[in-house]
């Protein structure tokens, strides 16, 4: 089973996060990231503003979760626990 955290930028911050090796740099200091999705819309090839990320252990994704503030790029990222499976996200 794959553990994920479902990131997404502050709706105050208009920066994007630009690619997933920026996203897999700072969430491997919690742990091996299994997989990194960083969505774009189909029409507009514009990302859509959140992105998942599969770790390895429930302690690995804990210690993410237990971080009050997450910054990529100067991008403040605001995580949680996945919620629902990815291949909604891809339609």
């Amino acid at each position: 089973e794959q553990l994920l955290s479902h990131c997404k930028r502050n709706r105050e911050n208009k920066k994007l996060l630009r690619n997933t090796e920026e996203i897999k740099e700072h969430f491997s200091q919690f742990g091996n990231v299994k997989r990194c999705f960083l969505p774009f819309e189909k029409d507009t090839g514009f990302h859509k503003g959140h992105c998942w990320v599969g770790f390895s252990s429930e302690e690995e994704l804990q210690r993410v979760l237990q971080q009050e503030n997450h910054f990529i790029d100067g991008v403040n990222v605001i995580v949680q626990r996945q919620r629902r499976d990815m291949k909604e996200e891809n339609n």
